[in-house]
């Protein structure tokens, strides 16, 4: 079963809201998944508000990723405890999909393998678009000389991955806990709105 995600805005501090959702999804609903925008380079934020807030460590609101299933209950637990620990949900949206961009260059046929079972193997419900990788291999390249501008082997591409939330979460984690992590570039993950 496909899993979906709201974005709720939360007014109040990040160490605070994150310990009220790790409460409530250990007493209520602990297989709930969850993600934050605070981590640098997973999710955009596109206000340029959030972008200074984040770069002044002056944060009053938390934009968190939920699963639907546990979106209900946690909004009627905060607004139950609202008074006493001076936190809100501001703004709740539903998540339609995400996308991010990608591209990657290796240089060794193991990397390669690496980079082809990465984006071969999807996560279900998602697709990756304008993507055709390359793969060159120049026997006439001699292996003297460090510094070679030319490589006997190259494997390379670039795309966009799009589709539902989690899935692509899954994906773009993925590819920055790979054994090619430091050869793919990822954009930070786009939301797309119902």
């Amino acid at each position: 079963m496909e899993k979906t995600f709201s974005e709720l805005i939360i007014k109040g501090n990040f160490t605070l809201v994150k310990g009220f959702l790790l409460g409530y999804l250990c007493g209520s609903a602990p297989d709930a998944k969850y993600f934050f925008h605070r981590k640098k380079g997973i999710i955009r934020r596109d206000t340029l508000m959030g972008m200074m807030k984040g770069f002044l460590e002056v944060e009053d609101r938390v934009y968190l990723c939920l699963e639907d299933s546990a979106v209900e209950g946690f909004k009627k637990a905060v607004a139950a405890a609202e008074e006493k620990i001076g936190i809100s949900i501001g703004e709740c949206k539903k998540i339609k999909g995400a996308e991010f961009l990608f591209s990657f260059e290796v240089y060794s046929n193991e990397l390669a393998d690496e980079c082809k079972g990465i984006f071969s193997n999807l996560p279900e419900n998602i697709e990756l678009a304008e993507f055709e990788p390359v793969e060159t291999i120049n026997e006439k390249v001699s292996p003297i000389g460090y510094h070679s501008e030319k490589h006997p082997y190259r494997y390379g591409g670039k795309g966009t991955a799009k589709g539902d939330f989690y899935g692509i979460i899954e994906l773009f984690m993925t590819c920055r806990r790979s054994k090619c992590s430091k050869f793919i570039e990822c954009d930070e993950v786009i939301l797309n709105y119902a």
